[in-house]
């Protein structure tokens, strides 16, 4: 009698297992409807739509004072709804919580950037198909991201800040891959690689280390940023020459015995710091002017730069001592086409301090001496040192296509294909198209190294061609 006792308690165990397991599910039907706050931005609004297509849910999201109540709602941000008390925890700026309750899914942020990334794990990290295509999210789910409430959590960890354009863009995990990239950078032959002009500035002000980040996380290869030098010898990443463009400095010029001059040179870095940085748009955001260190510090096996403004700044003084610091040998890529005549020192100087050899060489090659690349290539070869990119300094210009500089350079191209990584200037600010149809035409002659400025279109292109060819 006890044996079919226990046996009977055995079964039962294993019949209530399997339907808690059976259980463990819950499905999302297409009767959900997303629900948002009355007055959300456009963003936001976006961003549920793209959540419905997703889910393919029936109705389309909707404002909570346009829906009465429902029992299947997918409630994002601070609703009318007393459902959206449930997550009353003080939320951080870049705090956002996920929380299954009762069949309805409730999604906040401290910020509508944070409401999106939470929308973001939802689509691709949480919501699961069953084998008949439903749409699933187990039982009693619930997530918490904590993310950087200030700036010095996410200097130094990347994966702390939340980008903007996070459900335009899902990167590909072998394209954060930083030894990919150095392994196709030394390919001459190799993919299609991008480079960011001033980082990720359609989405961030150029230059910042927001911007920066933002480009590590869209998996960019690498990125053109500029350096300046401050009063006080700080090395900091800013364009111009005078601070008017891209900060507030009028407002705060001559104030809390601030500079009253325009010029950057002008300011020490504590000074700097007092300001914030402008976007494309020319309106004033919370970020500041980042520092090169910073910039290394975040870069440091993500992601690759060159430094423009060379008249600014020196390798030896400026440069060179914080990449030694850091053992940062293939951040910085050596070197601008200023110092052609002393790439090989800077390589050998690093060789000697035991460090590894930057990625590639930067030699400013024009159509006047493109006579001589094929001997200069081989030299440098010849040598040990890493390949050379080439700069396209052709550039397109107004009128002057890009077709018309593939068939002035086609000769020197097609002698330098497969014998070194071909940069071509081809973004927009540069005169060039930004679209596939281009990239095609001069990926097809050797160009395989694209200076663009909207990074994410670009990227989903190099996604795209590597997908194709495999």
């Amino acid at each position: 009698m006890k044996r079919r006792i226990v046996l009977f308690c055995i079964l039962l165990g294993i019949l209530c297992a399997f339907g808690i397991t059976a259980c463990a599910d819950a499905q999302i039907t297409k009767d959900y409807v997303i629900v948002y706050p009355k007055g959300s931005s456009s963003t936001l609004k976006n961003a549920c739509t793209k959540l419905q297509s997703f889910l393919k849910l029936n109705a389309k999201p909707v404002a909570d004072d346009k829906q009465p109540a429902d029992a299947l709602e997918i409630l994002i941000g601070d609703t009318n709804r007393q459902e959206s008390a449930l997550i009353d925890e003080k939320l951080g700026e870049n705090d956002y919580r996920i929380l299954l309750k009762d069949g309805k899914i409730l999604l906040n942020g401290g910020c509508d950037t944070a409401i999106i990334n939470a929308i973001a794990y939802l689509m691709r990290d949480s919501v699961v198909k069953s084998p008949d295509g439903a749409m699933m999210l187990s039982d009693d789910f619930e997530y918490h991201f904590d993310g950087a409430d200030n700036r010095e959590e996410y200097a130094t960890n990347p994966d702390a800040f939340l980008c903007s354009w996070v459900l335009d863009f899902d990167t590909p995990e072998w394209l954060m891959n930083f030894e990919e990239k150095v392994a196709s950078f030394n390919d001459p032959d190799g993919r299609m690689m991008g480079m960011l002009h001033r980082a990720d500035w359609v989405h961030y002000p150029e230059n910042s280390l927001e911007s920066i980040i933002s480009s590590i996380k869209m998996g960019v290869d690498c990125m053109e940023l500029d350096l300046h030098v401050s009063k006080d010898g700080v090395p900091v990443l800013f364009h111009d020459d005078t601070l008017d463009r891209n900060t507030d400095w009028r407002e705060k010029a001559g104030k809390n015995g601030l500079p009253t001059s325009a010029n950057i040179e002008d300011w020490t870095y504590e000074e700097l710091k007092q300001l914030r940085l402008k976007n494309w748009r020319g309106k004033v955001t919370e970020y500041q002017i980042a520092t090169l260190e910073e910039a290394i510090i975040v870069c440091k096996g993500r992601i690759m730069f060159r430094l423009d403004k060379a008249y600014a700044w020196n390798w030896d003084r400026d440069v060179y001592p914080l990449i030694k610091k850091h053992q940062a040998w293939q951040v910085v890529m050596s070197m601008n086409y200023q110092y052609t005549g002393q790439i090989t020192d800077i390589v050998d100087d690093i060789r000697a301090d035991g460090g590894v050899d930057p990625v590639m060489l930067y030699y400013g090659f024009t159509a006047d001496n493109c006579e001589k690349w094929q001997d200069r290539i081989t030299d440098i070869k010849n040598r040990g040192y890493n390949p050379v990119v080439v700069i396209g300094d052709l550039t397109p210009r107004g009128s002057y296509t890009i077709e018309m500089y593939t068939k002035k350079t086609g000769d020197a191209l097609e002698k330098l294909e497969k014998e070194a990584r071909i940069l071509l200037m081809a973004g927009e600010n540069f005169g060039g198209i930004e679209d596939e149809i281009t990239w095609d035409s001069v990926y097809e002659k050797g160009c395989n190294l694209m200076w663009i400025e909207n990074g994410i279109r670009l990227q989903q292109y190099i996604v795209d061609c590597v997908n194709n060819d495999n």
